[in-house]
């Protein structure tokens, strides 16, 4: 008998603000590489400041001292004072309680969400008791369809989804450690890498 490759009901993520916040910094890390570009244009002034350091002596090497340091300096912000100022920024932001509660599922036509309803308050002016009970108690549920999600990444531990829905850009952080509460990750791989167009 084969194995549903799909969840039957949404699991219980269980996204800690910690977990949030890393995969934030993972998402950070593998974006934050420097072009093929860039590393050439680097390596080109090093050798640069290098050979001019070796070749030349005294005052007419400041120049080339000043091209070393350049690359130095640019490899110091680039790696540590900006991983240094999002993990500092990432500290100071507030996780919404909403992310911590979410369930997440897998259907053939797109990943499922589902959260408290905390706008229910919202929602019930006007009602009476019976339908105010009827939607404070009701979670809300959304689709993310394949042909909304516009990108997608995966690193270590997470799978970052990106996608456009009713004019709104928006992401899901998706933790790899869901396919041990049986979350069909292999399966949600598979579908982002066939219905994706990216």
């Amino acid at each position: 008998m084969a194995k549903y490759e799909y969840t039957l009901q949404p699991i219980d993520a269980r996204i800690t603000p910690d977990e949030f916040r890393a995969a934030q910094m993972e998402m950070f890390a593998k974006t934050n590489q420097p072009s093929k570009q860039t590393w050439l244009i680097l390596a080109a002034v090093a050798l640069v400041g290098l050979g001019g350091v070796i070749y030349f002596s005294g005052i007419s090497s400041v120049f080339f001292w000043l091209l070393l340091v350049g690359v130095a300096l640019y490899f110091l912000v680039k790696f540590v004072g900006i991983k240094w100022y999002v993990k500092r920024e990432l500290a100071k932001q507030e996780i919404p309680t909403e992310v911590t509660q979410m369930k997440l599922g897998l259907q053939p036509h797109g990943i499922v969400i589902s959260m408290p309803n905390s706008m229910a308050d919202q929602m019930m002016s006007g009602m009476n008791k019976n339908q105010r009970m009827m939607v404070k108690n009701r979670p809300m549920n959304g689709d993310i369809a394949w042909k909304n999600i516009s990108d997608y990444t995966e690193t270590d531990n997470f799978l970052v989804v990106t996608f456009k829905l009713r004019g709104q850009d928006g992401s899901q952080v998706i933790p790899k450690r869901l396919s041990t509460l049986n979350f069909p990750i292999e399966r949600l791989k598979q579908h982002l890498k066939e219905d994706v167009k990216l």
